[in-house]
Order: structure tokens, then C-alpha cells, then sequence
């Protein structure tokens, strides 16, 4: 067998393994239903639940030194207030556990902001301002030239 042929038959070795390796990855990632049930927990107060992108990312985590999973969703839930309601916006986060498996490990929350409630006008923010600029400005109320 010359070298050619040697070298040739590895490559080929490789990109089957290589392919294996990544189809297995792909199939143990979690599924859409069970991430939604990570992150909405007991699903109390959940007006709407959606995906903010049609996949997930496989990502290092070099803090835990471990490969994960992560899902972005948001999360319309009811507030304690009547008719104000609160977007969240997170990553469902699964920890690899080996065997091409993920456990979850974590809901990270990216934001929250809430729906039903007014903007306040810019003169309402500049009264509100001017009531007393010394607590608004705090330290850099004595560097104000």
C-alpha cells in the first residue's frame, strides 16, 4: 500500500468518525417540548411561550470547563398587576454529561420588560428629574462644573 493510498484511507477514516460524531451530537440535543418545560417550570401565569431562534447553540463554557446546549426563548407571563404583563427573555441551558447526552443545568435571564404599562413623556421625566437633582446625579453631583 503506498503512501497515497495510506493517507487517502485515514482522511476517509476521519470524515466518517467526524460525521458520526456530529449526527450523534445533533440527536441528543433536548427537544423542543422539553426545553419549553425547563423554562416555563410549573407554567403558572404563562400568557405565550416562543422560540427566538429555530436552533440552539453548542457553546464552551470555560468558567464550568464543559460543552452546553443553549436554547433562547421568550416568555410572556401575567404580572401581580391587572393588566400589566411581563416579557422575559432567557437561554434554557443544558450541561454535556457525555454520550453525545445534555442535562439541563440552568435558565439564564437575558431581560425582562413589561407590557401594558405607559412610557412616561419627557417632561414627566424631567420633573421628575428637578425634584431633586442632588439624590439624581448622586456623586457626580459635586463634579458637575
Amino acid at each position: 500500500m503506498g503512501l497515497k493510498n495510506f493517507a487517502a484511507m485515514y482522511r476517509s477514516l476521519f470524515i466518517i468518525l467526524f460525521s458520526f460524531i456530529v449526527n450523534a451530537a445533533a440527536m441528543a440535543q433536548p427537544s423542543d417540548a422539553k426545553v419549553k418545560s425547563d423554562a416555563v417550570g410549573n407554567g403558572g401565569g404563562v400568557i405565550s411561550f416562543k422560540f427566538t431562534k429555530s436552533t440552539g447553540t453548542r457553546q464552551w463554557n470555560s468558567s464550568a470547563g464543559n460543552w452546553e446546549y443553549v436554547r433562547g426563548v421568550q416568555i410572556k407571563r401575567k404580572s401581580d398587576f391587572h393588566g400589566i404583563n411581563m416579557i422575559v427573555d432567557e437561554d434554557v441551558v443544558y450541561q454535556y454529561v457525555g454520550n453525545g447526552g445534555y442535562s439541563f443545568w440552568k435558565v439564564r435571564v437575558l431581560s425582562n420588560s413589561y407590557e401594558g404599562i405607559p412610557n412616561p413623556t419627557a417632561k414627566e421625566v424631567n420633573d421628575f428629574i428637578k425634584k431633586d437633582w442632588e439624590k439624581f446625579y448622586a456623586y457626580y453631583y459635586s463634579t458637575i462644573v
